[in-house]
C-alpha cells in the first residue's frame, strides 16, 4: 500500500514531424526530472492497447505512464532511443499532464534524434517551455528544417551545435520572369548563399538557402521562396546583402527580382532589389560575390515593385522606348531601292551590359509601308527588362541574299528619362555591298544630340569611327541524356539545329567533343558539348535532332538541355523516344517544340518506365478516362492537388490500393476545363467484371473539381465501364469524395449520344433521422415541374452511393433519373412517399436536383418528418428553392 502512494501517474502526448521520414518504429524512452533534483527511471512510451506503430509522420500519440518515484513539480525531461543511423525520430513537442495536480508541461523538441542527422544525438535533455504556450500552438518546424542546416552538417561539431544562435531572419526571394511571354529561363538549381551585413559592419557567416517553405523546386521562374535562417552573429539593423551561387548544376544562371529579409527579433523589413543575372559574366558566383545596398524605404519589396510599376504605367502605355529610323536614298549599286520589305529587328543594351529581347519593328506609327526610300519611321517598343539607359544596339534584317537596306541613322528616346540616343549609320545592310552583312552592332551613341544634324553624324562617323560592325557569334553548352537500357546508346553522329522565336535557324551541327574521339552517347550517360554558332539567335523556341543510322543502330534520347552561355538561359526539351529506322514510327529526324518547365535532370527516366511496363502482361493494363466539365481542378493553395480512384467489388471490398491519376497521356496539365484525360495504369490480378463501385476523390484544401464521368477500359478485352459523375468535388460542400455504383458497359460518349433526347438528373436527398432498417421499407417518387411543363412521376429506385437508401441517420443518398420531358428550369417538386412497414418514420432535411445537360442545380428545403401510414400514398409540395448547393 505504501508503494502505491509512491507512484505518480502522467499522461504524455507527443507530436511527430509532418514529413514521411519523420516517423519511427524505434522504442522511445522518457525520463522525468523535478524541482528537487529527483529523476524517474527510464520509461518506454508505449500504448498497452496498441501493439503497432505509434510515432507515425504528423501524428499526435497519447501514452499513460507511471513513475515509481514520488516526484515533485516537473522541470525537465530526457528523451532517448538506441536506434541505428537513419532509423531515428523527428519530434515536434512533448506535452506531459500531471494526473494528480492537473498541471500541463510543454517541452519543445523540434529536432531529430538520429545518429545520421544534425549533431548525431539520440538522447537530449529538455527544460519545460517557460512561455506557457500550449504545445498544440507551436509551429510545425519540420518545414523549417533549414534553421538547423544553414551550416553543412558534416562541419558541425559539439561546440558549434551548442553555441547559441543570436539572430533569426525570414528571407523571401522572388525569381523574375523574363523574355517573350515571360518564358525565358531565369531559375537555377545551383546552391544559393547569403551573408547579412549590419550597420556596425558585423557580417554573418555564409548561410545556404537550402529548404524552401513554399516550393519543392526552389528558385523556379516567377516563383516566391521563403526561408527561415539564423546566425551566430548578433546583428543589429541590416545594411547590406551579399549574394552568390556556387554555379553548380545545369541551371546555374539565375535572375532574382528581389530579396526581402525580416529580422524576427525587431520585425524590421529590409528590401534588396536585384534584377540581374548571377553568372560568370555579371558576377554573383563563387569568389565573385555581389553586394547590394538596402532600399531606403522600409516597405515590402512587392509594394516597392508595385509602386514602380504604377509610376511607369504612363510610360508603359506609350511604350518604354520611341525608336526613329531613317532609311537612306542610296540603293544597291547606286540604282535606288534603298528600302526593304524584309523583317527588321532591334536589340538594346544598357550601361550594365544587360540586354533586351530581340524586337521586330513591325508597325510604323507614321507610315503604312515602312522602310521606304528616304523615309523616317517611328516605332514604340516595350521591354520587360529593367534597363539602365542605352549603351549599344544590334540592328539586323532577314532579307534574301540580294535584299539591301540603306540605313541613315537610328535614334532612340527613353520615355522613362527623356534622354535620346543617336546612332549614326549611313551604311547598307546587304550581303553584296556596304558592310557585306545584314546585321550591325553600334556603340557610343550621341546623347541628346539630334540625328538630323548631319555635321554631328558624318564627322563623328568618319573621324572617330564610333560605328563598329561585328561578326555575330553565339556560344551554347549542350547536355544530352541517353536512355539507360543497354541498346539505347549509339556510335552514330547526332546532329542539332536550333530554331528561335523568329523562326531563324542555325546550321546543323554535329555534337562531338573535341577532346574525345570515342563514343559519346553511352547508355545512361549525360554528355556535354560546347558549340559556337555564326548566327545570332533570339530566344530558343525549338530544336531539330537528326541521326543518319541504319536500322537498329539509332539512339534513344531522354532529354536535351541547351544553355546560352551569354545570358545563362536554359532550355530543356524532353525527347523520351527512339531515333531509329527500326523503332516506333521509324523516324530519325524530329523537331522538339515543347520545352519543359521542369529542369531536365528532374525528368523521369522514361526508358525504365517503358521497360517496366513492357515486362507486365497486357492482361493487367487499363485505360482510365476522366472528363472535366465547366470547372477545372482549381488549386487555391500553393501545393499540388492529387486525384485518386478506389475500386470495389460486388461485396463492397476494396480491390488493390488507391490509384493516383497522374501523368495524363494527352494533356500536360490534367483536369482542365472541357478536357478528357487518359491515364494508363496496371492493376494486377483484377478482372474488369469484378469492378462494381468506384470512389473518386482528391486531397485539395478548398480546391474544387467538376468531373463529368470516369471510364475504365480493359485494353485487351476492350470491355468498358462508364460511371457518370457530374459532380462538383470540393471540401467546402463536403463532397470531396464521391462514390458510384451505377455504371453502363458502353463508352461514356456513346452513353451521352444515346440519351440525346433524354434529360438526365442527379437527385440527392439528405436524411436527418430514420428508423428504417429493411430494404423496400419506403417508396419515393417525384415529379419535377417547370413554369409551363412537368415530368412524369419518377421512381427513386437504386441509390448509387449507398448499399440501401434511407437507412442511416445524417446521410445523403444519390440517385440518377431521366425523362423525355424537357424543362428549362425547376420551380416546384411534387414529392410522393408510401410506407410499406408499420411505424416507419423518417425525417428529411433537403432534396437537391442537378440537370446533367446544363449543370443547373436547384435545392429545395424539406425539414420535416414524414408521417407514417402503411400502404397509403401521401405527398408534399415543395415550392421554396435556391440555385445554390444544399448545405450538408
Amino acid at each position: 500500500m505504501k508503494n502505491e502512494k509512491q507512484k505518480r501517474n502522467f499522461t504524455v502526448r507527443t507530436k511527430t514531424g509532418s514529413q514521411v521520414e519523420a516517423g519511427s518504429t524505434t522504442p522511445i524512452y522518457l525520463r522525468l526530472f523535478d524541482d528537487k533534483s529527483q529523476k524517474s527511471e527510464k520509461i518506454r512510451l508505449r500504448q498497452k492497447a496498441k501493439e503497432g506503430h505509434h510515432f507515425q509522420a504528423g501524428s499526435i500519440d497519447e501514452f499513460h505512464i507511471t513513475s515509481e518515484k514520488l516526484l515533485n513539480k516537473l522541470t525537465a525531461i530526457e528523451i532517448s532511443h538506441t536506434a541505428d543511423k537513419y532509423q531515428g525520430w523527428y519530434g515536434e513537442w512533448i506535452s506531459i499532464s500531471d494526473n494528480d495536480t492537473k498541471e500541463i508541461f510543454c517541452f519543445s523538441l523540434q529536432r531529430w534524434l538520429d545518429k545520421g542527422e544534425l549533431d548525431g544525438k539520440t538522447e537530449i535533455y529538455l527544460k519545460s517551455n517557460s512561455t506557457n504556450i500550449p504545445c498544440e500552438q507551436l509551429p510545425d518546424t519540420m518545414k523549417l528544417r533549414n534553421l538547423l542546416t544553414t551550416i553543412p552538417t558534416h562541419k558541425l561539431n559539439q561546440e558549434d551545435f551548442n553555441e547559441e544562435y543570436k539572430s533569426l531572419f525570414h528571407v523571401q526571394i522572388k525569381t523574375a520572369k523574363k523574355g517573350l511571354l515571360g518564358l525565358a529561363p531565369t531559375g537555377t538549381d545551383a546552391n544559393v548563399f547569403i551573408q547579412i551585413h549590419d550597420i556596425n559592419g558585423k557580417i554573418s557567416e555564409p548561410i545556404e538557402l537550402k529548404d524552401s517553405m513554399d516550393q519543392k523546386n526552389k528558385f523556379a521562374r516567377g516563383k516566391l521562396d521563403d526561408f527561415h535562417v539564423r546566425s551566430k552573429q548578433e546583428l543589429n539593423t541590416i545594411d547590406k546583402l551579399e549574394l552568390w551561387t556556387d554555379g553548380k548544376g545545369i541551371g546555374s544562371g539565375w535572375y532574382p527580382e528581389y530579396v526581402q529579409i525580416t529580422d524576427q527579433k525587431t520585425n524590421e523589413i529590409s528590401c534588396f532589389i536585384i534584377e540581374q543575372y548571377l553568372n560568370e559574366k555579371y558576377g554573383g558566383v563563387k569568389n565573385d560575390h555581389l553586394i547590394f545596398n538596402k532600399q531606403k524605404d522600409n516597405r515590402l519589396c512587392n509594394q516597392l515593385k508595385s509602386e514602380e510599376n504604377s509610376s511607369s504605367d504612363e510610360i508603359i502605355n506609350q511604350g518604354r522606348f520611341q525608336v526613329e529610323i531613317k532609311t537612306g536614298h542610296i540603293g544597291f549599286l547606286g540604282l535606288g531601292g534603298a528600302g526593304t520589305d524584309a523583317p527588321v529587328f532591334l536589340r538594346i543594351y544598357d550601361k550594365n551590359d544587360r540586354k533586351s529581347d530581340a524586337y521586330q519593328l513591325k508597325y510604323s506609327t507614321k507610315h503604312r509601308n515602312k522602310f521606304e526610300r528616304n523615309q523616317t519611321d517611328h516605332f514604340i517598343i516595350d521591354t520587360q527588362e529593367t534597363l539602365d539607359g542605352i549603351s549599344k544596339v544590334d540592328l539586323w534584317h532577314k532579307g534574301n541574299k540580294n535584299d539591301g537596306w540603306h540605313v541613315d541613322y537610328i535614334n532612340i528616346i527613353d520615355n522613362k528619362t527623356n534622354i535620346s540616343y543617336c546612332f549614326p549609320i549611313n551604311s547598307t545592310l546587304d550581303q553584296n555591298s556596304g558592310l557585306k552583312q545584314t546585321n550591325i552592332h553600334l556603340e557610343n551613341p550621341l546623347i541628346n544630340l539630334s540625328c538630323k544634324d548631319k555635321s554631328h553624324r558624318y564627322s563623328l562617323t568618319t573621324t572617330t569611327k564610333k560605328l563598329k560592325a561585328e561578326k555575330f557569334s553565339r556560344n551554347y553548352t549542350i547536355h544530352t541524356k541517353t536512355g539507360n537500357h543497354p541498346s539505347a546508346g549509339s556510335t552514330t553522329p547526332l546532329h542539332l539545329q536550333l530554331i528561335d522565336i523568329n523562326e531563324k535557324k542555325s546550321k546543323e551541327i554535329q555534337l562531338k567533343k573535341k577532346d574525345m574521339e570515342g563514343h559519346h552517347f553511352a547508355p545512361g550517360n549525360i554528355d556535354e558539348f560546347k558549340i559556337t554558332l555564326s548566327e545570332s539567335l533570339s530566344t530558343i523556341k525549338a530544336v531539330k535532332l537528326s541521326i543518319n543510322a541504319e536500322k537498329y543502330q539509332g539512339w534513344y534520347g531522354e532529354w536535351i538541355s541547351i544553355t546560352d552561355d551569354e545570358n545563362q538561359e536554359i532550355y530543356c526539351f524532353p525527347i523520351q523516344r527512339w531515333l531509329d529506322k527500326g523503332e516506333q514510327d521509324y523516324k530519325t529526324q524530329i523537331i522538339l517544340d515543347q520545352p519543359s518547365d521542369i529542369p531536365c535532370q528532374e525528368l523521369r527516366n522514361s526508358m525504365s518506365d517503358k521497360a517496366q511496363e513492357n515486362s507486365i502482361s497486357n492482361d493487367y493494363k487499363y485505360e482510365i478516362r476522366t472528363k472535366t466539365a465547366e470547372k477545372s481542378l482549381q488549386s487555391k493553395s500553393k501545393h499540388d492537388v492529387n486525384v485518386y480512384l478506389n475500386l470495389y467489388d460486388k461485396n463492397n471490398q476494396q480491390i488493390g490500393q488507391s490509384i493516383q491519376l497522374e501523368h495524363s497521356s494527352n494533356h500536360k496539365i490534367p483536369f482542365q476545363k472541357h478536357h478528357t484525360d487518359k491515364f494508363h495504369i496496371t492493376i494486377l490480378n483484377i478482372n474488369i467484371s469484378d469492378i462494381d463501385r468506384i470512389d473518386l476523390y482528391h486531397d485539395g484544401q478548398n480546391d474544387g473539381w467538376f468531373c463529368d464521368f470516369v471510364e475504365l477500359k480493359h485494353l485487351v478485352s476492350k470491355q468498358i465501364k462508364c460511371f457518370s459523375v457530374h459532380q462538383w468535388l470540393d471540401e467546402v460542400s463536403d463532397k470531396v469524395r464521391f462514390s458510384m455504383t451505377n455504371y453502363q458497359n458502353i463508352p461514356c460518349e456513346d452513353q451521352r449520344h444515346s440519351t440525346t433526347n433524354i434529360d438526365m438528373y442527379t437527385v440527392r436527398i439528405k436524411t436527418n433521422t430514420t428508423n428504417l432498417s429493411k430494404d423496400n421499407s419506403l417508396n419515393i417518387s417525384i415529379k419535377l415541374c417547370g413554369k409551363t411543363h412537368q415530368t412524369e412521376r419518377i421512381q427513386l429506385e437504386q441509390t448509387i452511393n449507398n448499399k440501401s437508401a434511407f437507412q442511416r441517420n445524417n446521410s445523403i443518398d444519390t440517385f440518377e433519373i431521366q425523362t423525355k420531358n424537357k424543362l428549362n428550369s425547376i420551380e416546384k417538386i411534387e414529392f410522393y412517399y408510401e410506407y410499406l412497414i408499420k411505424n416507419g418514420q423518417i425525417s428529411f432535411q433537403w432534396i437537391e436536383i442537378t440537370n446533367l445537360s446544363n449543370g443547373i442545380l436547384t435545392c429545395f428545403p424539406i425539414n420535416r418528418t414524414l408521417s407514417s401510414s402503411i400502404n397509403t400514398q401521401q405527398n408534399i409540395i415543395l415550392t421554396e428553392f435556391s440555385n445554390k448547393p444544399c448545405l450538408n
